[in-house]
Parts: structure tokens; sequence; C-alpha cells
């Protein structure tokens, strides 16, 4: 489904992301601003984008904006109550929740669940 998104005001970016937050910024004509944790970037936001090689939770579930739509590249990004809050939680592809090794733990749970339609 095609959506209109708004365009983006204002990058909050943690410590190691500055360099290419600012590259981005300066390409949208968006404000960047340095926050001191992952957690203080996606704070009250409206969509948080990860794209990391971690293989633990970038942000505390708590701490995205009520409704935020979440993107990620990586399965181990996500925690559960992150996908719980988020209003859209876009991965790679559908089929990849299921097959991706390791898995994506967190959304293939609360899909198995039936917390999270499908």
């Amino acid at each position: 489904m095609l959506e209109r998104v708004p365009p983006i005001a204002r990058l909050l970016q943690q410590p190691l992301a500055s360099e290419f937050c600012a590259f981005i910024g300066q390409r949208l004509g968006a404000e960047t601003v340095n926050c001191a944790s992952n957690d203080e970037a996606v704070e009250g936001t409206d969509v948080a984008v990860m794209a990391t090689s971690t293989r633990d939770p970038v942000i505390n579930g708590h701490t995205g904006g009520p409704g935020c739509t979440v993107i990620s590249n990586t399965p181990e990004e996500l925690d559960q109550q992150t996908v719980r809050k988020a209003s859209k939680t876009v991965v790679t592809s559908a089929e990849d929740v299921e097959t991706h090794v390791p898995a994506w733990q967190a959304v293939y749970d609360l899909l198995h669940s039936g917390e999270l339609p499908p």
C-alpha cells in the first residue's frame, strides 16, 4: 500500500550515525540533532529507522512515540515492546520473518501468539 509521507524536517541521531545523518540532512534540507543515546533519538518520534549489524535490541520499546512507524533491517534490532507499540513495523519481507536466520524473533513470537495480525 502506498501512502503519502510528509517531508522530513528534523533528524535525531545517536553519535555513531552523525556523519551519515549530516549527509542525509543536508540532502533533505532537514535539521540534524545530536542525541546522547538511541532511546533519546527515538523518544516521541513518528518514524524510527534502524540499520545495524547488532545482536541486541537497538532501542528500548518503551521510548518510541505512540503510533511510531519502525523500520528495521536486522532481526535483533527489535524487541517485542517496540513491535507492540509501533503503528507499523517495516521489515525486509513477510517471508523473511519466518525464514531469516536468526529469526525476527520479536515479530515472529507476536505473530504466533496472535498478538500481532499477519
